[in-house]
């Protein structure tokens, strides 16, 4: 990849910044105004998304609640995805399984998702100047074009229940490794230092650690192990979720 491409310390172009929301607890106000911001959910929603749109989605629509969700439950051509604590909601089509995903037709289809972290953090993230889904699956495609956009990067981390997710803050820590490579003059956060150091120092073992996260474990626990070594594709899938109009689509 040539660094050029987005710019260099000879530019003259004033330096993008870049931070990290560790979780949807975390996020300010300042985090988001202004800004591009990734919503990270590796385990699962992001790479759940992602995969949809790969497969021909032609839009996702993000809710919070359960109800929420049932308003489209006879709208046609639509189908309903949703977990709660890993396991799928009672009634749905789908949980939030990319891997189950896989055997499901959804060219030109809408789906509707709710989820325990990932959906809060798009909604909450909503009014940012860009909002991009990233997981381990794009996250090349979703750096390169976040850069695109010319705007302070902020990259938030769904989290758990609210606290930090392991998945996620490596997803990020490799995120900022890319960003690192692909452009010179950056301004990171001490946050975003740690995590870029965190993912550079443990690279070799990245599956093994996020084995051994919350998330990880209870997916391991509740037999979806497929979904796990799924979501763990690094750069597999071309291509970017964007936000607009209350609706995920592609960016290819």
């Amino acid at each position: 990849m040539d660094k050029n491409l987005y710019g260099s310390k000879k530019d003259g172009r004033g330096s993008m910044k870049i931070d990290v929301a560790l979780s949807t607890s975390y996020l300010k106000q300042e985090d988001i105004h202004n800004k591009t911001v990734i919503v990270i959910d590796t385990l699962r929603t992001g790479s759940t998304i992602i995969t949809a749109l790969h497969k021909g989605a032609a839009k996702i629509i993000p809710v919070e609640t359960i109800g929420q969700a049932l308003h489209y439950f006879h709208h046609e051509d639509t189908y309903l995805c949703g977990e709660r604590f890993c396991k799928k909601v009672n009634g749905f089509d789908l949980g939030s399984s990319p891997f189950n995903l896989l055997s499901l037709d959804t060219h030109n289809k809408t789906l509707i998702i709710t989820s325990t972290n990932g959906t809060k953090a798009i909604l909450k993230a909503r009014k940012a100047s860009h909002l991009l889904v990233g997981c381990l699956l794009n996250a090349q495609h979703c750096i390169e074009h976040a850069l695109n956009l010319k705007k302070d990067i902020t990259l938030l981390c769904a989290g758990s229940r609210g606290e930090f997710a392991l998945e996620d803050g490596l997803t990020a820590g490799y995120m900022l490794h890319l960003l690192k490579q692909f452009k010179e003059n950056l301004q990171l956060t001490d946050l975003a230092q740690m995590l870029r150091i965190g993912y550079e120092e443990n690279k070799e073992m990245l599956n093994t650690l996020v084995q051994t996260g919350s998330t990880a474990l209870r997916l391991l626990e509740t037999d979806q192990e497929d979904d796990l070594h799924y979501c763990l594709q690094m750069n597999s899938v071309p291509l970017t979720g964007i936000y607009q109009g209350e609706e995920i689509v592609a960016l290819k």
